[in-house]
């Protein structure tokens, strides 16, 4: 069985910045991986807000700097490097974002791949979108740093960060970044608001309803759809993703809904509220879904007849 998160309804440039990522992680990989073979997020790695842990702060050119650095870098946890990497950045920016009390910031947006059929793949995706693996952090190393009282280098001046000089804070500001060497998921980031974005990698402007496409591989209408590009995010539907999806679907499209029902998938529990399920319609799923609370069932006759199955508001 496989399904989509979203399906159709990319523009050309969507469709376009789909295939530069694939084309970006494969500049990484040693043999080729379609879009079906990565799980894909993004994380805010280090803005240029003042850090109180140790007053140092990234000005607009560091974070440059940081974003074309972290590119092939390695994603592991705590800062152990002893450990072998969990996943790997393959592309980064600087974006704008709104900080924790709402003042705007510039944050370095990196996003990271790792493979879908390697052993713990399934739980670290489970625990990035379930939340528990949120904070993230990095390491990074610099040339100088300038004072933002004065502007002298390295603290020769006398002024030391942290400490308030008239009406300002004493900050250490980092300029010239030498290297980055990792990015982390950490119990608890220096830089407030440093945390895994749980976006996938499709332009931000695409309509953010979960479509799903629940089919048989197989079959011919499913197969037409990924040939033309038309589903992204193509995968086959694990148990533990399935419950992950649960309550989320806004719009699904299944196949063989009576199929499913014997491989004890219920999945019409993955529709939102007011989630529309469509799948062909039979005598036995009709009576099965039938009376069920918070679900509204309707035949639709026409020359293929469908079963609509509506979750209430």
């Amino acid at each position: 069985m496989y399904h989509s998160y979203r399906a159709a309804e990319l523009t050309d440039s969507q469709f376009n910045a789909v295939q530069a990522d694939l084309a970006a992680i494969n500049a990484l990989a040693q043999t080729p991986l379609q879009l079906e073979d990565v799980y894909i997020r993004s994380m805010y790695l280090c803005s240029d807000q003042p850090c109180e842990t140790d007053w140092s702060q990234f000005t607009a050119r560091a974070l440059e700097q940081i974003s074309r650095l972290v590119v092939g870098q390695s994603v592991i946890g705590g800062h152990d490097r002893r450990t072998l990497p969990l996943a790997r950045f393959f592309k980064a920016s600087v974006v704008e974002r709104l900080g924790p009390s709402g003042e705007r910031a510039l944050w370095v947006q990196a996003w990271f791949y790792w493979l879908r059929k390697t052993s713990g793949a399934t739980d670290l995706l489970l625990n990035i979108d379930g939340g528990i693996y949120r904070e993230v952090s990095i390491a990074w190393r610099y040339r100088h740093w300038r004072c933002s009282i004065c502007g002298k280098e390295d603290g020769v001046c006398g002024h030391r960060p942290g400490d308030q000089v008239e009406n300002a804070r004493c900050l250490r500001l980092i300029d010239s970044i030498v290297d980055v060497l990792e990015g982390s998921f950490v119990y608890k980031g220096a830089d407030e608001g440093a945390v895994v974005a749980g976006a996938r990698s499709i332009p931000a402007d695409m309509n953010e309803e979960a479509v799903l496409c629940i089919w048989q591989h197989g079959n011919p209408l499913f197969d037409l759809l990924c040939r033309e590009g038309l589903l992204s995010d193509v995968r086959e539907a694990i148990p533990e993703e399935l419950q992950v999806l649960e309550g989320s679907a806004t719009h699904m499209w299944v196949d063989d809904l009576g199929r499913a029902f014997c491989s004890g998938r219920e999945l019409h529990r993955l529709l939102a509220p007011g989630g529309v399920l469509v799948t062909c319609q039979t005598d036995s799923i009709t009576s099965r879904m039938s009376g069920l609370p918070n679900f509204l069932v309707a035949g639709e006759e026409a020359e293929f007849p469908a079963l609509i199955i509506r979750r209430l508001e």
